[in-house]
């Protein structure tokens, strides 16, 4: 799962040749790309993201994506 995420987040920043960017504390992403990654990442995991936690400075890392969906995920198995 976690690759899945990296992959889905370095492919909506045009990086996915750019491993330097996975340890990035910054991701500098745009509104654009954020709302792109979380679009895609919701897609590609039959989740969805809470409106109350759509906050560009939430998510500034891929750790950040990979903590959420994993929660996320977690709480739907309960």
């Amino acid at each position: 799962m976690e690759s899945k995420i990296r992959d889905t987040i370095l492919e909506i920043l045009n990086k996915a040749d750019d491993s330097s960017i996975e340890n990035s504390t910054d991701l500098e992403l745009d509104s654009i790309d954020f709302v792109r990654g979380v679009i895609a990442l919701e897609d590609a995991f039959d989740i969805e993201f809470d409106e109350f936690d759509l906050h560009i400075d939430a998510f500034q890392t891929i750790q950040h994506f990979i903590d959420y969906i994993t929660a996320l995920k977690e709480m739907s198995q309960e």
